[in-house]
């Protein structure tokens, strides 16, 4: 097992990284490793890396206000690299990953089809999340107050508030140990995961108007392009919700989102009702992610993505 202590000890400067367009999770897993780190090592340089521009939902999570978005020339003795089986999916993994002289990898996504060079991984894709890893790798008696709203924020999102059949026992015992840490979780569910601005609820308006059913109902799907967007003064940390909204209409199997990054290209986000394996629907694009959530990017016109979908599902029917 990944001794987290002893690899920070070993380090004089760390850096903590997550994948990128950082969802609950990723934004949960660096910040509580920062958390504790500072606690144990005070004295060492540590920095976590994400992208920008950070949902601001997450800004009282301790730490928040470190999160550097451009990378400072320099060598790091070790990279922590949280809920990514990829480093080129590391908003600065040029710079990061080719100076640092160990890279370790925490995170319950499959392993990447392409080959990753880490120093050494703790991985279960079998896990809730990156967070409850980490809170493994931490051990409870160290997890502050201000670690455990880190953790459980990550628990909460990406087990859609423990609903989702990666929610098991072990997750609800540990969500039960961070809850007596003093933490306040009605205010972490509500603000983080409930919670939407009023671009949040024009702009899923509109994408929920539009939506399009195929293949005799079981697949549902929508598309938000860049004009929409500008027109509603939305951007991707705008899009949080959409495709889970879809996935509940009743009769679907598969929810279909798609949101315009840059002309022409494309954010697909898959979800599922069903026991379709959608990391390998996500896989066949370049993608990855979990058997019931998982996305990629593409460059081809919305309707062929919708097409290839639906085509890469059917080949599991078989």
């Amino acid at each position: 097992m990944l001794n987290l202590f002893e690899e920070i000890k070993n380090a004089n400067n760390i850096a903590i990284s997550g994948h990128v367009r950082p969802d609950g999770d990723c934004v949960g897993s660096t910040l509580a490793i920062w958390n504790y780190a500072k606690d144990k090592f005070p004295e060492k340089q540590c920095d976590v890396y994400l992208t920008q521009p950070m949902p601001t939902m997450f800004s009282f999570l301790s730490g928040y206000s470190e999160i550097k978005y451009e990378y400072k020339a320099g060598e790091y003795d070790l990279l922590i690299v949280c809920d990514c089986n990829n480093v080129s999916r590391l908003d600065v993994h040029e710079a990061i990953s080719d100076h640092a002289k160990r890279i370790i990898r925490i995170d319950h996504h499959e392993d990447s089809p392409v080959q990753q060079h880490f120093d050494e991984t703790y991985a279960n894709p079998k896990g809730s999340s990156t967070c409850e890893l980490v809170y493994e790798l931490i051990g409870d008696e160290d997890v502050t107050k201000e670690i455990a709203e880190c953790i459980y924020t990550g628990i909460v999102h990406d087990t859609g508030v423990f609903q989702y059949d990666c929610c098991h026992k072990s997750t609800m015992i540990v969500a039960g140990n961070l809850m007596e840490k003093g933490i306040d979780t009605n205010y972490i569910i509500d603000e983080t995961y409930y919670r939407k601005t009023f671009v949040q609820t024009r702009i899923m308006g509109r994408a929920l108007a539009k939506a399009k059913l195929h293949e005799k109902g079981e697949f549902i799907s929508t598309v938000i392009t860049l004009k929409e967007m500008h027109e509603e003064n939305a951007s991707s940390k705008h899009m949080d919700g959409i495709v889970n909204q879809l996935r509940i209409t009743k009769g679907t199997r598969i929810a279909i989102f798609l949101y315009e990054t840059a002309p022409g290209e494309y954010k697909c986000s898959l979800r599922n009702n069903d026991d379709t394996d959608l990391n390998k629907v996500a896989n066949a694009f370049g993608g990855g992610g979990h058997k019931k959530a998982a996305g990629f990017q593409s460059d081809l016109s919305s309707e062929e993505i919708i097409k290839r979908v639906i085509e890469e599902v059917r080949k599991q029917d078989v």
